[in-house]
């Protein structure tokens, strides 16, 4: 059985570079585990939960929820680029709980986002 999906954890690290080892790291333990790795740090309430479905252009998604366990985590969900002429655009879907935050803090994360792509 070939296993397409995993669980991961990178913990953030100011140091770019060690985040980028790290990341490196946790890939290589998902592609050599036999399970989809859910951990006690896909649990944890002070994280992020990304995801990518690269093969999948979409205009909208909707994340999947266990309405049993208090969740207020933000999903963020990436797709498969596409281009037109000289324009690329990247599907994002995020989901956040509006009683931490509204749609102005996820224009200024879209903003710097976009930012750091532009760079």
């Amino acid at each position: 059985m070939i296993i397409t999906f995993g669980f991961s954890f990178i913990e953030f690290n100011e140091d770019f570079e060690r985040f980028i080892k790290n990341g490196q790291e946790e890939i290589e333990a998902v592609k050599n585990s036999t399970g989809i790795r859910h951990t006690a740090n896909a649990k944890r309430v002070d994280s992020i939960h990304y995801s990518s479905i690269p093969w999948y252009t979409f205009t909208g998604l909707t994340h999947a929820r266990h309405f049993k366990y208090k969740d207020s985590v933000p999903k963020i969900s990436f797709g498969k680029y596409t281009k037109t002429g000289d324009t690329l655009s990247l599907p994002i879907a995020i989901y956040v709980n509006h009683g931490l935050m509204d749609g102005f803090h996820i224009g200024q994360y879209l903003e710097e986002f976009q930012r750091l792509l532009n760079e």
